[in-house]
């Protein structure tokens, strides 16, 4: 992933702001419960990382794809044991979107600037 950072025409951006976008979509996402925004952060993450960061769709839902694999295993199991759909689609959506989140940040910021913004919030101490 880190290749894919250092390709990204997003990685020239400030880090900071990219950190604290990422975080502010992040807590939001966690915060309100609507379906319409777990899908809205998912393509408009998605978007972001392969359109400005110029990277090839196939590449990105390669990537995508383990850690997906293994949220729709957990909504195939949430299913199963409570028997509501609407809890699990609802629960794997906000899942996918966090996972969204986080590639666009992981694909368009390297290991070092991301090191740097930490260091700047003092995290860790």
């Amino acid at each position: 992933m880190e290749l894919y950072a250092h390709a990204s025409l997003l990685r020239g951006k400030n880090a900071c702001l990219k950190v604290i976008f990422g975080l502010t979509v992040l807590i939001l996402c966690m915060a309100l419960e609507s379906t319409a925004v777990f899908l809205w952060v998912t393509v408009s993450m998605m978007a972001l990382a392969v359109f400005g960061g110029r990277m090839k769709l196939s590449a990105y839902l390669g990537l995508l794809g383990i850690p997906l694999f293994f949220i729709l295993f957990g909504g195939c199991a949430l299913w199963f044991a409570t028997g509501d759909i609407g809890q699990t689609c609802h629960v794997t959506l906000r899942a996918i979107s966090a996972v969204s989140t986080f590639y666009f940040l992981t694909l368009s910021t390297t290991v070092g600037e991301l090191m740097s913004v930490l260091q700047r919030f003092h995290v860790p101490p």
